[in-house]
Formats: C-alpha cells, structure tokens, sequence
C-alpha cells in the first residue's frame, strides 16, 4: 500500500481533541491510515468534509440517514464514550456501516454520580461560598448522610453496576430499575430489582444512568417527580432529556425534591441563563465531570481498537449492529 492509497479517518469535532491526539494515542493507525479532523456540524459541510473518510470517530456530531447515505465510501463509525444517541444506528446499518462506541469512563462516570451525591447531600457549594466570604453559616444549613440511606439506580448497566458497588461502601441499600438488565446483575451487586415508581418513592438519593432513546425521553418527569420523597435528591450523569428540565424546575422551586446534581442538561454546550443554575439547591457542572485521564486512555485504546478492525473488516467487540453487512477490508 502506497501512501497515496492509505485508508482515511476522520475526527470530528476536531477542536475537542488536543493537538497531538491522533499521533500520540493512535500509533498503529498512524503507520497505516491518514488522519483528519473537522469541526463541520451541518448535514452539508459534514458530507463534504468526511466524503473521502473510511472510519470516522465522532463525540457529538448527529449522523443522520441523510448524512449516512451521503457518504457511500463511509465504513465505519466510533463513537466516543458510551452514548450513541447523535447515531441512526438503523441507517447505518442498511448502509453496511459498522457502528461501535467506546465506554472506556463507565469507572469515572459512576464516581462522579457519587461525588453530585455527595455534593447536594452536603451543600457543598454554600459550605465553599461561606468559607470563601467569611460569613457564618446558619444554623440550619446541615448536609445529610449517605449512611444507611437508600439509593435508586435508574438503568442498570456497566455505568450503574459499579454505581451499586461504590454505595456498598457507604452501606447503602441499592435498589435498580432497567428492564433490559439481566436479573442476576442486579443480586451480583446486592441490589434489588424493582420497577421505576417503587424506586422513586424508596429512595433518598436517585441516579439516572441510562441511555437516551425514545423510551427514555423525559422519562422523569411531573409524575415521576411527584413520587420522590420531598427529602430526596436526584443526580443526571447521564444525558439531559432522560430528564424534563421545567418539570424539574418547577419540583425544586416548590421544595418537592429535595435538591438536584446535574452534569447533563436538555440544551447543550450548558448556558448561563438556564434557570436551574440560579437554584440553591443545584450543583451543575457542564457534561465534563467523568474527565479523567485514566478514562481517556480507556476509551482512546477502545477507539484505535475499534477502527482497527473496521479497516481490516473485521467487527469490533464493542458493534452496536452486529447484523450489519460490512463494506469489506481495506488493505
């Protein structure tokens, strides 16, 4: 193979990776494929800009079936993280592109639902103004324990199994709710499977950790909330509309819940004037928690691993389609 003739992956949302990114972190691709990144966003610029790709490794960007049938020459697509709901997986895999993801940060996700616990349990944020100021702190701003308290588990997979093992640290009682999840990886963490109304009015603490599909769209919402304890907290590590944001808006205005720790929200990049960073009882960071540099080498060696299949035609052990039919090797 001439280097003229060198098989083409592509990154979007390029400026998201550092400079050095593909060189340093994929070697074995380096010696056989060029590298090219992009930040096109647009259905147009993004046929245009990934036209000549065989792989592309994507973190936000939204492939279409419009997008997916515009690129004919288009193998395979890498998702970075977990998450694959930017992907029309049945597009793709009409189209013979292999679809894969990489949940190399299912360990740094989890902690971080722990530390949003954590962080609203015990007022974190006012705790840190009162000492940055040098103002005492009444008496009645007290933090909860995590002690023997119950946590619910909203989607019971990689992310939500280590979530499960962290509380039995802090000798939680765990109850689970995902019906897809196999009921023996519920007993294998200690956790009781339950259905998701039992859940929300049983426990102190509520973490949504499954994926965003059409199910899962708001699937918190006015009901749901109304059966949390007004003592309770709910924690989103996991994707913004899981959760209907005026619905909760409106919960924690009206002391129903007890408080919220958000990583994700509805209307991302995160913006200034969303009315839930002006709540007290918030603590909001902007989908950039899990970052971790154990996690980023996890899930780079899942991507260079992951393309290097689909250029040799070969599937993935992380393939979301198994039942497609791939375009064929590139050698």
């Amino acid at each position: 193979m001439t280097p003229n003739d060198r098989p083409i992956v592509v990154f979007t949302d390029g400026s998201y990776y550092p400079d050095d990114f593909a060189t340093s972190v994929f070697p074995a691709l380096g010696a056989i494929a060029e590298l090219r990144r992009t930040d096109a966003v647009t259905p147009h610029h993004m046929i245009h800009d990934l036209a000549e790709a065989d792989v592309v490794v994507t973190r936000r960007a939204r492939f279409t079936a419009g997008v997916i049938q515009g690129l004919p020459r288009l193998r395979g697509l890498v998702k970075w993280g977990a998450g694959v709901d930017t992907i029309d997986i049945p597009a793709a895999t009409e189209a013979g592109v292999i679809v894969t993801r990489s949940p190399g940060n299912s360990f740094a996700v989890a902690e971080s639902a722990i530390l949003l616990i954590l962080a609203v349990a015990k007022h974190l944020l006012i705790m840190a103004q009162a000492a940055k100021e040098g103002t005492p702190l009444a008496f009645d701003v007290r933090g909860h324990e995590l002690y023997q308290k119950t946590l619910g588990i909203v989607g019971f997979g990689r992310i939500g199994r280590h979530l499960a093992h962290i509380a039995q640290g802090f000798d939680m009682s765990v109850l689970g709710y995902d019906p897809y999840a196999p009921p023996d990886c519920f007993a294998a963490v200690e956790a009781r499977q339950t259905d998701l109304p039992t859940l929300l009015r049983e426990s102190d603490y509520v973490s949504i950790n499954c994926a965003l599909t059409p199910e899962t769209h708001h699937l918190i919402s006015i009901d749901e909330l109304a059966l949390m304890k007004p003592t309770a907290y709910l924690v989103n590590t996991a994707r913004g509309p899981i959760v209907d944001e005026a619905a909760l808006y409106q919960a924690l205005v009206e002391g129903r819940i007890a408080g919220a720790g958000l990583d994700v929200f509805e209307d991302e990049p995160l913006k200034p004037t969303n009315p839930l960073l002006a709540l007290p009882n918030v603590v909001a960071t902007p989908h950039a928690l899990p970052r971790a540099w154990e996690s980023t080498g996890r899930t780079t060696r899942m991507i260079q691993d992951a393309a290097l299949a689909i250029l040799e035609g070969r599937l993935p052990d992380t393939t979301l389609n198994p039942n497609v039919k791939p375009k064929g090797a590139i050698r």
